[in-house]
């Protein structure tokens, strides 16, 4: 079984922690093509946004004791792959409906990433006496804050879906090695 040195680990959280934020945020800056291409009010987009909260109520019932069941690992690996293909088809659907049910498991996502993550950061905090979460949440806010820029100097020089499919695709082929190089016991290390 592999073993990770803390400084090792600790350098693989930060990553994850980034690129959390990198993603997840990149198409945020560009709603107003995802607006104009579902053809919506922006009354009815920003209703149809919210339903992503759905999603997430979901998650913060049942994540925690899923983590605690089968591994941060596993989670991280499936919500990261749900983050990716959500991201897809928001920014590529033209169907209220199809946003409306890509949203809700959007949200789910991102809460069940959030939730394993964080509970792999606190884990790491206990073990080694290190306060770190504070770090990691500026981590995550200079991954959303840099991909702000960047999706702001993309909006007229490169198509919405080039940009989040090519971006999103990246993010989650590095997110997929920095989860898989984690040893084995990272997932067993979680106590709720």
């Amino acid at each position: 079984m592999k073993t990770l040195e803390a400084k090792a680990e600790l350098i693989k959280l930060r990553a994850l922690f980034f690129l959390f934020g990198l993603g997840i945020m990149s198409w945020v800056p560009r709603f107003p093509e995802v607006k104009a291409a579902l053809h919506l009010t922006n009354g009815s987009f920003g209703s149809l946004i919210s339903t992503g909260s759905l999603g997430s109520l979901i998650s913060l019932l049942t994540v925690g004791h899923v983590v605690h069941r089968i591994g941060v690992k596993r989670v991280l690996h499936v919500a990261s792959f749900f983050l990716m293909a959500t991201m897809f088809v928001l920014t590529s659907t033209h169907s209220s409906l199809i946003f409306f049910l890509t949203n809700i498991v959007f949200g789910a996502a991102i809460s069940a990433f959030h939730i394993a993550i964080n509970a792999q950061g606190f884990n790491f905090q206990d073990r080694t006496g290190k306060f770190i979460i504070t770090q990691m949440s500026g981590l995550w806010s200079a991954g959303a804050l840099i991909t702000a820029f960047l999706s702001g100097f993309l909006v007229d020089r490169v198509s919405l879906h080039l940009h989040v499919g090519v971006l999103v695709l990246i993010i989650f082929l590095i997110q997929t090695i920095v989860i898989n190089s984690q040893p084995q016991n990272f997932s067993k290390q979680i106590k709720i």
